[in-house]
């Protein structure tokens, strides 16, 4: 018969050189999966800032409710939240005011963010709102509008009628009609 086996003990230090050998790999082999994830994640923000596109920001302020400065070519500044984001249309609720503020994309020179906001790319906002249509969801006829336009004219009166490319306005003061084409409309601010 073999000769009988007393009971294992651990080497000194309590593990074997094939555990501690084991360990070693494992150890090393989470550091460099770690090391990998950080420089993926690093990678994919370089990416991001390369690729980021202004209407991206905007969606991106949107979409983490920043609360923003939108300056304008007319040199407003206007603070609040962007609601919505459309290829030709930018919809702010502006903080301290029951107002909204529709801008025209192409007539803001610059947004301060009050938060990390990241800017990214965005494909496609071609689907999202449309200047005309988020007029007409947020200003019925009779509404109150102080509308400024590309070359930096004010006009202020109550919404007589929204056309598919125009809207006029029945002024305050002398209650003249005046038409304005969407395209030459840099801004809404829609009063309650």
């Amino acid at each position: 018969m073999g000769a009988s086996q007393g009971p294992q003990t651990s080497p000194p230090g309590g593990r074997s050189p094939v555990d501690r050998a084991i360990t070693g790999l494992t150890d090393e082999a989470r550091r460099s999966e770690a090391r990998t994830a950080r420089q993926q994640r690093s990678d994919r923000e370089i990416l991001d800032a390369l690729s980021a596109t202004f209407l991206g920001t905007l969606v991106d302020a949107c979409e983490a409710r920043a609360l923003v400065v939108v300056v304008t070519a007319g040199g407003a500044h206007h603070r609040g939240l962007i609601t919505a984001v459309g290829p030709d249309v930018v919809v702010m609720t502006l903080a301290g005011e029951d107002q909204r503020l529709l801008v025209a994309p192409m007539a803001i020179d610059a947004v301060r963010e009050a938060g990390g906001v990241r800017s990214r790319s965005v494909a496609d906002v071609g689907d999202g709102p449309r200047f005309a249509d988020v007029l007409e969801s947020f200003a019925g006829a009779g509404a109150r509008l102080a509308v400024k336009t590309m070359g930096g004219n004010l006009f202020m009166g109550r919404l007589l009628q929204l056309g598919a490319d125009q809207l006029t306005l029945t002024l305050d003061g002398d209650g003249h009609s005046l038409t304005v084409p969407l395209l030459s409309v840099a801004e809404v601010v829609i009063e309650p």
